[in-house]
């Protein structure tokens, strides 16, 4: 069954356009990933699709019933769910205290199980993990399974890979249609820029020598053109009647036209754009005075709660390793950024060497003056040169005068990639980040990555992304019933 079709589509706003589709089809039984960049449209096209937004102009077709998971709304789908949808997602006792009490995570599971709980033919799903826990987005994927056709807006690229058979990704003003999932396309990517970066090079020097033969073309033909050195005027005009000078003028024109042959091949070849730069240049962390000690920073019997409530931490010891990065993990409420408040704001239990430097990242950014650019930004806190600056941003995706922009005026996205950038640069040598990959599209999200893999120091990270803990955790620490539990540790 066809459930949708759109032709010559175009998407956007009456000041914007967004994108252009020419031709997409979807069948039942398709999972679709829709991919791209904060602001490229995804959103915006789930709105023309559920005909909240008309498109600009262009033909849409769709069949069946369709369902939409809006990534903001408060909905509280009560009367949908039986005693075992309440069951699977643990909503049994969070829903007798009424949607007021919910927590971020608590609310996305209970819209989750009305909607995948409501018959259709199409789901949109914007944002589904936004605020659910390791335990919540498994109980999302193992879902999804039951569910027969979808098109999925997610930064977790686990969950595009287990699921997904197609990939749409919103780019330079048109949708790549991909047929694969998440990690598919990634890799046809890589061999498109290699074949591009290719391309570039041979079109590259293929200009060059043909420039290289216009000029030895010119160059000979003037010199038959002018009149030798040592010959009087009157013998060059006797030689214009010459045969000699009859040869030597259909040499000259023989060389003019063949140079203007080959300006004429310059001009027709294809030109091709330079692909993306490769930004290689890192951060000397020798520069931040980093520790030697084996051990960064260790507790023994740590014990913490707030008053009139449970311990959060019961009895807890553990150590943090010289150039480990530590993944800490826990359902939602169970403590993981209060952990990270008290090691990197000192608590008697916690002991860190003399010279551990912490760089903590969470969501409020304040590491940011927004009075001033990106890059006065980057100056203000960094131990690193110009050169490093400049490249830390260009791999933080800030390009040519995205460097100069004022701060007050970054997105959210902008905001947490200048952040990171501004810990990369600075002289901290231990990285404690809470949740650095929210809100983030997949192309900033994976700079970070990368980033990160890169960084030399120790690093703590809390994060319910799948991909990005398996890509970075050299450890994984899970709290546990006020305990830290301690897994995949080469000590």
């Amino acid at each position: 069954m066809r459930l949708l079709t759109m032709r010559d589509v175009r998407v956007g706003f009456p000041q914007r356009d967004l994108f252009y589709i020419d031709k997409l089809e979807v069948f039942s039984g398709e999972k679709i990933g829709l991919i791209g960049a904060n602001g490229a449209g995804k959103s915006t096209l789930f709105r023309v699709l559920t005909d909240d937004l008309d498109a600009l102009e262009g033909t849409i077709t769709t069949e069946g019933e369709w369902q939409l998971f809006r990534q903001f709304d408060d909905a509280h789908p009560a009367d949908k769910l039986d005693d075992r949808d309440l069951a699977f997602w643990q909503l049994e006792a969070l829903w007798q205290r009424g949607p007021e009490t919910l927590s971020g995570g608590e609310k996305t599971r209970s819209r989750l199980s009305g909607i995948l709980n409501t018959p259709g033919d199409m789901l949109l799903l914007d944002e589904p993990t936004s605020h659910l826990d390791l335990w919540g987005i498994q109980h999302l994927s193992d879902s999804l399974y039951r569910i027969e056709s979808f098109i999925l807006v997610s930064h977790d690229r686990a969950l595009l890979n287990e699921h997904c058979t197609r990939i749409w990704d919103i780019r330079e003003g048109t949708i790549v249609d991909f047929p694969g999932n998440y990690d598919d396309y990634q890799a046809w990517l890589a061999m498109d820029l290699k074949r591009r970066a290719f391309e570039y090079e041979a079109y590259h020097e293929e200009k060059k020598r043909l420039k290289s033969v216009i000029l030895d073309y010119k160059t000979r033909a003037g010199k038959i053109d002018r009149k030798p050195k040592n010959m009087s005027y009157s013998e060059a005009r006797q030689r214009d009647f010459s045969t000699s000078r009859r040869s030597y003028q259909g040499r000259s024109k023989s060389l003019h036209a063949a140079a203007k042959h080959t300006q004429k091949r310059l001009e027709q070849l294809e030109e091709k754009e330079p692909p993306e730069r490769l930004f290689t240049i890192r951060p000397s962390f020798e520069l931040t005075n980093p520790p030697m000690n084996r051990i960064i920073a260790e507790a023994e019997h740590l014990s913490f709660g707030f008053q009139g409530f449970d311990l959060l931490f019961s009895d807890t010891s553990f150590r943090l390793l010289r150039n480990k990065k530590t993944a800490l993990l826990g359902p939602n409420g169970c403590g993981k950024s209060v952990f990270c408040e008290l090691l990197v704001k000192g608590h008697p239990a916690i002991r860190s060497v003399p010279k551990a430097r912490y760089g903590y990242f969470r969501q409020e950014m304040d590491l940011i003056d927004e009075t001033k650019s990106v890059l006065d930004n980057m100056r203000a806190i960094s131990c690193q040169s110009e050169e490093v600056n400049r490249s830390v941003l260009a791999r933080m995706r800030f390009f040519r005068h995205d460097v100069n922009k004022q701060a007050s005026l970054l997105s959210g996205g902008e905001k947490i990639r200048l952040s990171f950038a501004m810990l990369f640069v600075s002289d901290a040598n231990v990285l404690v980040l809470d949740e650095p990959t929210n809100f983030l599209d997949l192309p900033s999200l994976e700079a970070i990555e990368n980033m990160l893999l890169d960084y030399e120091g120790t690093m703590l990270f809390v994060s319910h992304d799948r991909q990005f803990i398996d890509r970075l955790a050299d450890e994984r620490w899970t709290i546990e019933g006020g305990r830290l539990i301690v897994m995949d540790s080469s000590d």
